[in-house]
Formats: C-alpha cells, structure tokens, sequence
C-alpha cells in the first residue's frame, strides 16, 4: 500500500493489485479549414469535395482524454500524398498547400504521456484541380492547339505558295534573261558569221587578182630571172595569206558543225609525194633533212576525204619545219596494227622532227584556238588555229591525234585513220607538162561578174587555151542579151552580183529555151554563205570558189566540157629529152645505190630528172632516195632495167 499526501487530499495506491488495461479512446478532427473558411465536417463519413483555392487547408486535433493533462501528442499522415506518419507534436492543428486531385484520407492519432496510442480520426476529401488544369481546360488545350497547327500548316503552305510564286517570277526572270543572252548570243552568232562572210568575201576577192595574175604571169616566158622570183614572192604571198583566211573559215566551219567529209577514191602515194616534195623544199631551204618513209605495201589508190588528209599533213609539216633549227623533219607512213592483222585498213601516219620540243605547260594548252607554243619558240607568224583545226579534222576521219614531246626531243605527231584500199578511178590523171590548147571545135564561155578584174582573170586564162569568152557586168546585162550572144559552152556566173545575184539569174536563165541547157558554174569569194543546196535545185552543182588554181579551173572544163587537152613540153625539161632514161642512167643510178652513197644517188636523181621530168620511175626514185629507203630505190631501178 502506497500512501501519498497533498496540500489539501491523500490518496491511496494499492500496488499489490494489476493496473488495469487502458480503455481505447478515440483522437478527432474537430474542424477543417478550406478555402479560408470553415468546412462543415460531414457526419456520415462521405468525402468533402473542396475546390482549388490558394490558401492552406488546416485541420483542427482533439482528444477527449482529460487525464492526459498535457502529456498528449498528435501524429498525422495523407493518404494518397504519403504512407509515413509525421513526427509527434504536442500542436493539435496540421496545414496543407497547394493540393489537388485525390481522394486524400488524413489520418490522425494522439499518443499520451504513457505511450498508449489513441484510435485513428479519418477525413476523405478531395480538391478540384485549377481551372488551368481542368477537362474543359484541356479540351480547350486540344482546340487551341489544333487551332495553332491548323494556323501553323495553312502559313507555311501559304509561305510555301509565296515561296512558290517568288521561284516562279525568278524561274520565268531568268528564262527571260536567258533568251535574252540565247538572242543575244545568236545575235553575235550572226554578226560573226556575217562578219566572216563579209571578210572573205573582202579578202578572197582581191586574192582572187593576185593570185590569179600571178599565175598568168609565172605562164608568160618573158618573165624571168629576177621578175620571174619576185612574182613567185607575190603569189606565194598570197597562198600564205589564203591558207590564213581559209584556217580562220574552217574553224568557224567547225564549231558550227558545217564542216562535213566527203570520201572518194584518190591516189595515197601522189598524195604523199606532192606533200613531200612542196615540204622538201622549205626543209632544204632551212638546212634541214626531210625524208618520207612509205611501206612497200602501200596501196595505190584508197578511198577517204584526200582534202581533208592533204590538210592535216601539211599543217602537221608546215609546223614540223617552221619550228625546227637543225636536224630532220620525217613523214611516216604505216600500217597500223599490223601485228594483228596485215589487211587492216587502218594506217598511221606520223610526222617527227628534231626541233626544240615542247614542255607540259605548251603541250596543254598546244590544241586550244589561237594558241602557239611559247618557250624556247622562234616567233613565227600564223593565226594559232592550225593544230586546232587538225585535231577536229583528224576527229572528223574517225582517228585521234596523238603528241609526244618533251625539251630538247623534238616533237611527234602521230593518228591512225581507216583508209580502205579502192581501185582506181577512170579520171586520167593530171599531166605535168603545161596546157597549150584542146582538140576539137572552138568553145565559147560566158562570164559574168560585176567585179572587172575577176572578168578579165578569167578571160586572160581561158583566151590563151582557145577559148571564146564573152563578159557580162550584170545579171541584167546578160538576160538583155540577145539570143544569139547566149548560145555557149559553158557559163561563170558570180552568185553575188550588183541587183539580180546569181541564184535568181540561174532560174531566169533555166526558163529560157537558148539557156536551158546552158551549163552553169558558179564563182564567189564568199565560200561560208554559198548555199550548195539551193544552187543544186536549179540545177547548177558545180562551184569554183575564188581564188582558184589554174588546175581546178581545168579540172572543171575538162569534166563539163569533156575536152581532150594538148600539152607543151614540161617546164624542167625545156631543150631536153622527153623519152624514158636511156639504160645507162638507170644502171648508174642502181650502182650509187648499191654502193649506199645517198648524196651522190639523189645528185645523180636530181640531174636524171632534170632531163626527164615527166618520167614515173625517177620520180618515185627520188621519193625513195630522199627518204633513204635504198633498199625501195634499188626495186625500183631493177625493175625498170628487167
């Protein structure tokens, strides 16, 4: 038994008794704060439904146990915010912020001073979200949103449809600038091409004089020794001067796409020899050695554009001597790919020399228009189209042109072309000696031409051979002939003529009964605008482009007119003999050949051909001695002797 006393009671414990078990007893909520106001707390245990509001939510505590005096301490915790209780506090009031959502269940207890934990007081509650965050919030979100892209999609196709037009305006601006640069270029086209073709007409026009003049006058005896060297100066000149005006046409011809081959059956080996012996003597006359190395099997006559081949190699040769100081200048011809089949019709043809060669930088920039080589060069005169023009020309025969080059070397181009091998045309081949005449009756020739010097150029070559020339200044002159003056043989008609030009005088002249079945040949300087089609309409295909040689002018009546010519005795061999070399000379040269003396052999060839000009044999010799091929040399004379 335990006594105790106080001030004013005593009180009696009986410590030999159990202390009986603690009664449960409850903890509660005693008032809910939301939204700044108090909450009516539901009796029935429904859940409260609070709106979003900024303030705290603050729930009063409470326990009714008097005895724990002030022992009592309160735990809480939020459901559906957090599982763990919080740490025990003696302040009976819990505050919230900022919650949302829900159901959330607070849960609060109260422990006494002797740990004894009271019944757990419930409140379910949940809280409306903003109105930022609501379903109809979202919703509005989903509209908006597709509202935006729906703005977002119709700018960007607007952009797209801005950006659209603005290419458009550019698209059709450039092809606007575009066709003005395409007129614009073929504006220059035109004014080139007309300017090409008012330049040569200027320039062959006057060539035509000269260089016609000049071989009336290297035809007349009387002109010799030095008058006779001075217009050989004059005419050559004015080849030079053709050659550079022609290689200017050509290659406007090719970049325009003009230029055409025209294949036909010609003599390969007298194309050779001519282009050896015109390059033998400017080789000579620089102290150079020149030599033309041809197969014993070289086909007589092949079939291919000899215009076109003849140009190539003399380009090829004219540069080949022009650049080499000292030394040799080769042509060699060749079957190409012999190894693989000896009939091929393929030959390749290379022209060398020893002169001071090329380095890489000239060697790239060697084919391009109006370029020459620089280093180490001597300053030679030309347009530097020359090797431009080869080279298309070489495309053009179905081959490649090929440079092999380097300082101090020499220089080598070589190109293959197929060159198929033909028989010989029934065209009686070219006499050197000079033309004196015709046989047969007399022929009468119509020239008309508004230009007095070409009239007369015609008339002082045609006059000397027997022919009757009438001359017309004018279409118009020669239609207000009368009948009788347009009967003839043959007629020139300048295309380009004061008034009436020469096409529309042809078709005048056609519809005549006294010229309708004149032949008709027509002359101009203008070769680029000639239309070859249009005057192959009427009925007029043949063309004599000015300036000419005298040989293409008999060439022409020989094939019109079929004349049979009568010759004079050959030039070299005035006051000498025209028949064969007697068997003497040939054993001669056969044994100076056999002794390998080349210098005396072509001596020996030079003084034979001198007395025997027209003779076939020497003249293939000579070709053969000045290639030192002795061995060809030797054939040839044997032959000749058996």
């Amino acid at each position: 038994m335990l006594w105790a006393r106080g001030y004013n009671n005593a009180i009696r414990l009986d410590l030999s008794r159990p202390a009986a078990a603690p009664r449960a007893w409850p903890a509660l909520i005693r008032s809910f704060q939301a939204e700044g106001r108090l909450v009516p707390l539901p009796r029935d245990g429904a859940p409260l439904a609070l709106r979003y509001s900024r303030e705290p939510l603050v729930a009063e505590l409470a326990a009714p146990r008097f005895d724990a005096l002030d022992g009592l301490r309160f735990q809480t915790r939020l459901l559906g915010f957090s599982d763990r209780w919080s740490e025990l506090t003696a302040e009976p009031r819990v505050r919230f912020t900022n919650l949302e959502g829900g159901p959330f269940t607070l849960e609060a207890r109260a422990v006494d001073a002797t740990g004894t934990v009271s019944e757990v007081a419930r409140l379910v509650f949940t809280v409306a979200p903003p109105w930022h965050r609501s379903p109809l919030a979202y919703a509005l979100y989903a509209v908006a949103l597709l509202a935006a892209i729906a703005a977002f999609v119709r700018g960007r196709l607007a952009a797209a449809r801005r950006e659209q037009a603005r290419l458009e305006r550019i698209v059709q601006q450039r092809t606007g600038e575009l066709a003005a640069a395409r007129d614009e270029a073929e504006a220059a086209s035109r004014a080139k091409s007309t300017f090409l073709a008012h330049m040569s007409h200027e320039l062959r026009t006057p060539l035509n004089g000269i260089i016609g003049y000049a071989q009336v006058l290297l035809k007349d005896d009387a002109v010799a020794g030095r008058q006779r060297e001075r217009v050989n100066i004059v005419h050559a000149s004015g080849l030079h001067l053709l050659r550079m005006i022609n290689e200017v046409l050509d290659f406007s011809k090719i970049e325009a796409g003009k230029i055409e081959r025209n294949d036909a059956p010609f003599h390969l080996g007298q194309l050779l020899r001519e282009l050896a012996v015109a390059h033998e003597a400017a080789a000579q006359a620089r102290g150079l050695a020149f030599a033309l190395a041809t197969p014993d099997d070289l086909p007589s006559h092949v079939t291919g554009d000899a215009q076109k081949l003849r140009q190539i190699l003399d380009n090829l040769l004219s540069n080949a001597v022009k650049f080499t100081a000292q030394g040799r200048v080769t042509l060699q011809v060749e079957r190409a790919d012999a190894a693989l089949d000896s009939r091929t019709d393929r030959w390749r043809f290379t022209v060398s020399d020893t002169g001071v060669g090329l380095d890489a930088e000239d060697r790239a920039r060697l084919f391009q228009p109006f370029e020459q080589a620089r280093r180490d060069r001597p300053a030679e005169p030309g347009t530097g189209l020359g090797l431009a023009i080869t080279q298309r020309l070489v495309q053009l025969l179905g081959g490649e042109l090929q440079l092999e080059s380097a300082p101090g070397r020499g220089s080598r181009f070589t190109f293959a072309l197929p060159l198929p091998a033909a028989l010989p045309p029934e065209v009686p081949a070219p006499s050197a000696r000079p033309v004196t005449g015709y046989a047969g009756p007399r022929r009468r020739i119509l020239v008309v031409d508004d230009n007095a010097v070409n009239r007369a150029l015609l008339a002082d070559l045609l006059t000397p051979l027997g022919f009757a020339v009438a001359e017309f200044a004018s279409a118009e002159a020669m239609l207000a002939a009368g009948p009788g003056e347009l009967r003839a043989d043959l007629a020139f008609l300048d295309v380009k003529l004061t008034g009436m030009d020469g096409l529309e005088l042809a078709r005048r002249l056609r519809t005549r009964g006294d010229s309708r079945a004149l032949p008709l040949v027509f002359t101009s300087a203008s070769v680029l605008t000639f239309d070859r089609t249009a005057a192959a309409a009427i009925g007029c295909p043949d063309f004599l482009p000015k300036p000419f040689a005298e040989t293409q002018l008999q060439e022409l009546l020989t094939r019109l007119l079929r004349l049979e010519w009568h010759y004079g005795p050959a030039p070299a061999a005035a006051g000498g003999d025209l028949a064969p070399p007697a068997r003497a000379t040939l054993e001669q040269l056969l044994a100076l050949a056999d002794s390998g003396d080349i210098a005396a052999l072509r001596a020996a060839v030079a003084a034979a051909r001198r007395r025997h000009a027209a003779d076939e044999t020497l003249s293939q010799v000579e070709t053969a001695a000045a290639s030192y091929q002795l061995e060809r040399v030797r054939q040839l004379l044997r032959s000749a002797l058996a």
